[in-house]
C-alpha cells in the first residue's frame, strides 16, 4: 500500500522535471510473485487513489515470515527545460505497508531516508590542464636511480553554465589518470618507451610516476579524489590541484638513448 499523502506530492516533483519511475514487488522464494507498478499508476495517488495491490503466496493462520524484493526503475519521460538543478527529496517513515488486509493498520512500514536528484545539463563545466604538454628537457643515460626530473601541472574543474534560478549546489569530483599506450611497471609507475632509434618501440629504462599535491603517489586508472566545486549563479564554480610528474630510472635497468614521450588521459567525473 502506497502513503497517498507522500507520493502525490512526490509524483508531482518528479513529473515536472521530466522523471518517473516503476516498481515491482517479488516474494523472495517465488518466482511468479512478482507484482508491478507502471509510472502511471503511481500518478494516481494525486488524485487521492490509495495505490495498492495484491501479491505473494496465501498467509496461513498465525505468525509467519515472508521476504520481498522491492525494486525502483527511475525513467526519463521528457525533455527536461531547465537549467542544472538539485531537488531534495525528504525521507519519511511508513512511505510502503505490507499488509495481510486492504483494512489493516499502516505501521511498521518502509523508511525512506531522504535524497537528492540532481540534473546536470551537458556542457555545465569544463576540464583544463594547465600546461597540456610538460617538458622533461634532456635526460641522460647516466642517471642513477635516484635521480628525477620533476615538473609540476594543474588540474583545473570549472564551471561555465548558470544553474536554474536560485539553485546553487555542491558537487564532489573525482579524478582518473589512465594508463595510455604504455604499460605498468607498478600501479602507481608507467615504463616509457623509447620513440626512435635501435630501441624503438622497447622500455627505455625510465618510468612515470604522478604526484598529488601531497606528495602522495596516485594509481593510474583508479579515481582520486578532486575536490568539490560549488555551481553558483555568478558562475563562479572552481576546483584545481596541482600535480607532479616525476621520471626515474627503473631500479635495475639502464637509460637508453632517444626520444619518448607519453600521452595520459585524464577524466574528471562527478558522484
Amino acid at each position: 500500500v502506497f502513503n497517498q499523502g507522500y507520493f502525490s506530492k512526490f509524483t508531482k516533483t518528479l513529473d515536472a522535471m521530466g522523471l518517473g519511475f516503476r516498481m515491482s514487488i517479488k516474494e523472495t522464494g517465488n518466482a511468479s510473485s512478482v507484482v508491478s507498478f507502471s509510472w502511471d499508476e503511481i500518478k494516481s495517488t494525486q488524485s487521492g487513489n490509495e495505490l495498492r495491490k495484491e501479491f505473494g503466496t496465501k498467509l496461513p493462520v498465525g505468525t509467519t515470515e515472508r521476504k520481498v524484493r522491492i525494486t525502483l526503475d527511475f525513467l526519463y519521460t521528457k525533455a527536461y527545460s531547465e537549467s542544472s538543478a538539485v531537488t531534495a527529496f525528504t525521507g519519511i517513515s511508513n512511505v510502503l505497508n505490507i499488509v495481510p488486509f486492504s483494512y489493516s493498520l499502516r505501521q511498521n512500514g518502509f523508511v525512506l531516508s531522504g535524497f537528492n536528484v540532481r540534473i546536470l545539463r551537458n556542457g555545465l563545466g569544463k576540464v583544463d590542464i594547465v600546461p597540456l604538454q610538460v617538458n622533461f628537457g634532456h635526460i641522460y643515460t647516466t642517471y642513477e636511480p635516484s635521480q628525477t626530473r620533476q615538473a609540476n601541472f594543474t588540474v583545473i574543474a570549472r564551471q561555465v553554465l548558470r544553474p536554474a534560478m536560485g539553485q546553487e549546489f555542491t558537487i564532489p569530483l573525482a579524478i582518473t589518470f589512465g594508463k595510455g599506450a604504455l604499460t605498468q611497471d607498478t600501479g602507481q609507475t608507467l615504463n616509457l618507451v623509447s620513440l626512435d632509434g635501435p630501441n624503438k618501440g622497447q622500455p627505455n629504462g625510465l618510468r612515470l610516476s604522478i604526484k598529488d599535491d601531497k606528495g602522495k603517489e596516485i594509481t593510474f586508472d583508479k579515481q582520486e579524489v578532486l575536490g568539490d566545486i560549488t555551481i553558483t549563479g555568478a558562475v563562479t564554480g572552481n576546483v584545481s590541484k596541482v600535480y607532479t610528474a616525476v621520471i626515474t630510472p627503473t631500479p635495475g635497468g639502464s637509460v637508453k638513448t632517444g626520444t619518448f614521450s607519453a600521452a595520459i588521459p585524464v577524466t574528471v567525473t562527478y558522484n
